[in-house]
């Protein structure tokens, strides 16, 4: 009986130490903090009313942890690269006189970006010559740009063709009108269920054709329209716009000329699956001169299951999606911090392939392009609307998921569009059942359960009854004046020291006491784990 206590024990502390994982289910015995239940009333500092709160102020930092398997091989190729960087347009022209005059290799310039990409055999010879040149502003390097794969991932629940029943869309039709959404990426292959909408930009220019289903399969998830395959926006056009080869690697330099040449070919969306470790200088201006001309962009957190959100989600005002399992669970290979402002669907969605075929997409870069087609249609509804409107209507309207409030695994919460979609037009009483987080307290001695409700409707409810049970356990807390978008939650503790076998067991949360217009989101049930309830 001990040795089979230590394995429940050991099996509950792997599981609290998965993390950011939101448990949806979850059962056990223990005790419960007294704590005042109407001090945990969590408020979100979102406000309902649809398009119009502005964005809080987030940090988003450098990463500290190694990225990229293949990082090296990737520099390897990049060697010697560099870009230059300058004040003026003006000032870039003098240089470039000045360098053909002197035999410098220039491999490609921006515009509008001031920027230009030169490369030299010798690291030494290229300090040296550049030196002589007062024109340039700034000397950065060329960094990688890449399109990790996801690590495997448990047992979790995949979307297949469900993806726009789980976000509540009951209907999309002539979504995405008139609106142009960039893909970045390795390049959109004709496909039955892209019709016609697909204008093309080759940045590679090497010749070949397509053989990465990566930047199909994102066009599909945006704008796609057939039997097997949804896109959320099924009208809009894409512009593809090949930035990365058929491997998926690329460079920061190439993916600023795509943003630059998003925006100067009338883009008012752009998708970012893809990332990099490196805080790069070129792509920040592009980012920001895409920012500076009303574009939203929206990019992939990344697929290597760190404490850092790769770039450029991790950008101010770049829309960072994470993912999630059909179950609602924090998928760990999806990159993780304070940068992450909402998590959408991620693993095996339906999505096109190369040479028509389907394939099942996992990854953040298939989630982000879900938040990518949900502002093309926003921006169809209210042409004018600004990202901080688009920001805050998203998170506004966003399910709760994780540790309760805003956090570092889904943001603000799980994509939902068609509370998206109700709140902005309908009053709405909606007090719901968000699920449970579990997590490791008091150094691994005890268990913390975090029982979460959630003001998911557009009216403030006065009143309301959470009831949590499970066999030998019951109680219910009583809630008062919970606003829209706000979180309310109970905390119990397990005392891990004091836990002994038991049989199966089931918590269960139930949301009464309040007239309800969707009595569906109010019961969560929880996993069994066998632990004493005594």
């Amino acid at each position: 009986m001990k040795t089979d206590r230590n394995i429940i024990i050991l099996i509950c502390c792997l599981l609290a130490g998965i993390l950011g994982y939101q448990f949806t289910d979850f059962n056990f015995g223990g005790s419960h903090n007294d704590a005042s239940a109407q001090n945990r009333i969590k408020v979100n500092s979102k406000e309902q009313t649809p398009f119009i709160t502005p964005q809080k102020e987030k940090f988003k930092g450098r990463a500290q942890e190694e990225f990229y398997e293949n990082e090296g091989a990737v520099k390897e190729i990049l060697k010697g690269e560099k870009i230059l960087h300058f004040k003026s347009k003006e000032e870039m022209e003098a240089f470039l006189r000045r360098a053909r005059e002197a035999g410098l290799k220039v491999i490609k310039k921006i515009d509008g970006l001031n920027l230009v990409k030169v490369r030299f055999t010798r690291s030494k010879d290229m300090n040296d010559f550049l030196a002589r040149f007062h024109e340039i502003a700034l000397i950065s390097n060329n960094d990688p740009v890449a399109i990790p794969d996801p690590l495997l991932q448990g047992n979790s629940q995949g979307f297949r063709s469900h993806p726009l029943s789980f976000l509540g869309i009951k209907g999309n039709a002539g979504w995405g009108k008139g609106v142009k959404v960039a893909v970045i990426d390795t390049g959109v292959a004709s496909h039955p269920s892209l019709k016609g909408q697909v204008q093309h930009i080759d940045l590679i220019g090497d010749g070949s054709s397509i053989t990465s289903y990566h930047g199909t399969a994102v066009a599909s998830l945006i704008a796609g329209d057939s039997n097997l395959i949804k896109g959320i926006s099924p009208e809009a056009s894409i512009l593809d716009i090949r930035a990365l080869n058929s491997d998926g690697s690329g460079d920061a330099f190439t993916v600023a000329e795509g943003i630059y040449q998003a925006v100067e070919n009338g883009s008012q969306v752009i998708n970012l699956s893809l990332g990099s470790q490196s805080d790069n200088p070129a792509l920040r201006e592009a980012v920001l001169y895409a920012q500076r001309r009303g574009v939203i962009l929206v990019a992939a957190v990344g697929n290597e299951g760190l404490g850092q959100v790769s770039y450029p989600a991790n950008y101010p005002g770049v829309i960072a999606v994470s993912a999630n399992d059909a179950n609602e669970g924090y998928l760990t290979f999806s990159n993780r911090g304070p940068a992450v402002d909402i998590a959408a669907p991620g693993i095996e969605l339906t999505a096109a392939g190369v040479e028509n075929d389907t394939i099942l997409f996992t990854g953040t870069s298939a989630a982000a392009p879900l938040v990518a087609g949900t502002v093309a249609h926003m921006i169809e509804q209210y042409p004018d609307i600004t990202y901080n409107k688009i920001i805050n209507s998203l998170q506004n309207s966003a399910n709760e998921a994780g540790p309760p409030g805003e956090d570092v695994y889904f943001g603000e919460g799980i994509l939902n569009v068609g509370r998206l979609e109700t709140n902005a037009t309908q009053e709405v009483v909606d007090a719901a059942a968000a699920g449970f987080y579990l997590e490791e307290a008091n150094g691994g001695q005890s268990l913390k359960l975090y029982a979460i409700g959630e003001n998911r409707g557009t009216e403030p409810v006065d009143y309301v009854e959470m009831n949590v049970s499970y066999p030998g356990f019951e109680k219910t807390y009583i809630f008062k004046n919970i606003e829209s978008s706000q979180t309310f939650y109970e905390t119990l503790t397990l005392d891990m020291n004091s836990a002994v076998i038991a049989e199966e067991q089931q918590i269960i949360l139930q949301i009464k006491g309040v007239k309800d217009d969707n009595v569906v989101n109010n019961d969560v049930k929880g996993v069994r784990i066998r632990l004493n309830n005594e």
